[in-house]
């Protein structure tokens, strides 16, 4: 598989997760936890993506801000706007187990920062 390929391959697998965050955004039944995971796995996605291009092994990782960390040492900074996205690390793993204590989310506003990051993460690749 070729860096872009691979590269693609992860917006692919990101747009799964936040076409399904379309569809949950405003669906009371599904707690927050599950949505902030897979807004979490959609950024995950569209920032492993940018370290593929450049042929960067992204960390096995959930960590949202080592990977942008990542990103920015190959020379790809998560633009200003977007780094409220890198709260969203909880999700991916403490909010998977009983007990934990979920932040609170505001999903219209999670979902339009992932959207934003999917047009980042496309516009490096597609440019690469």
């Amino acid at each position: 598989m070729t860096p872009l390929d691979l590269a693609k391959a992860y917006l692919a697998k990101g747009l799964d997760d936040q076409a399904l965050l379309d569809r949950i955004v405003d669906e009371k039944a599904i707690t927050d936890a599950i949505f902030g995971f897979h807004a979490q796995q959609a950024a995950e996605k569209y920032l492993k993506a940018v370290l593929a291009i450049d042929q960067e092994r992204p960390e096995r990782t959930h960590d949202l801000r080592a990977l942008a960390d990542q990103c920015e040492q190959a020379g790809h900074p998560l633009p200003d706007d977007l780094h409220e996205v890198l709260e969203l690390s909880p999700f991916a793993v403490q909010e998977r187990y009983p007990f934990a204590l979920t932040p609170p989310i505001d999903r219209g506003k999670s979902l339009g920062l992932i959207a934003d990051m999917w047009r980042w993460a496309e516009q490096i690749v597609e440019h690469a």
